[in-house]
């Protein structure tokens, strides 16, 4: 197996996941929210992860952001 050394987490707000959730799905909000209560909850994926990548935008966007991280962890 593979030994985890370093944790990246792509990281939206729960309102925001809920958001996505329900227009990529047609989900009702009730629906959404019992999607996200079967994982693990974002926040503390957060404080756990070593990286973070905040996905707040657009998918362009979160591009951006992960080229730009591939590099300063290519470059070291």
């Amino acid at each position: 197996g593979y030994a985890i050394s370093r944790v990246l987490l792509i990281y939206t707000p729960r309102d925001l996941q809920l958001e996505r959730i329900q227009k990529r799905d047609n989900l009702s909000i009730d629906e959404a929210k019992m999607r996200l209560s079967n994982q693990m909850d974002i926040e503390s994926k957060k404080q756990k992860a070593d990286f973070v990548i905040e996905n707040t935008g657009n998918v362009r966007d979160l591009q951006t952001k992960i080229e730009a991280f591939l590099k300063t962890i290519t470059n070291n």
